[in-house]
């Protein structure tokens, strides 16, 4: 028996963007099927607009957005523009301490992550071994073959 996938956001929101795409076309689920030359069925097609099943495949959101007329780049930015709507409902759906929780633990990650770039904290002798291990056997044997 098939497991349950479990959705997360990035899924909602393709789904809410390809959805929105679709019905601007106007075409009905058979001709979008021909479309696609029958590389996403009429009942897949169903499937991802009403949140059915499993979420969109990669494949299956190419060829959708562009048979709606949108570049897949510009329908992958739609979608994380969603993303961002969707977090933000989440966020201002929670309560104030949830929220100042949060934003505690955000200070405490930039201030980690700026510290952890300081160039003070970096060995030069590290860099320069970096720079000298090959990624290629080749390089690797001429490296180890010099004085």
């Amino acid at each position: 028996m098939a497991t349950k996938i479990e959705w997360d956001i990035f899924d909602y929101a393709a789904r809410d963007v390809l959805s929105g795409l679709l019905d601007e076309l106007g075409a009905s689920y058979r001709e979008m099927e021909n479309l696609t030359q029958g590389e996403v069925t009429y009942s897949r097609i169903r499937d991802i607009k009403m949140g059915n099943k499993a979420p969109v495949r990669l494949s299956e959101f190419i060829r959708l957005s562009a048979i709606s007329h949108c570049l897949p780049v510009q329908a992958l930015n739609m979608v994380l523009d969603r993303v961002s709507e969707l977090e933000n409902e989440e966020y201002m759906s929670m309560t104030q301490e949830e929220r100042d929780s949060i934003n505690e633990i955000f200070e405490m990650l930039k201030a980690q992550q700026s510290s952890d770039i300081s160039t003070d904290s970096v060995d030069p002798s590290t860099l320069n071994l970096a720079a000298k291990h090959g990624d290629i056997e080749r390089e690797q044997e001429a490296y180890e073959e010099m004085p």
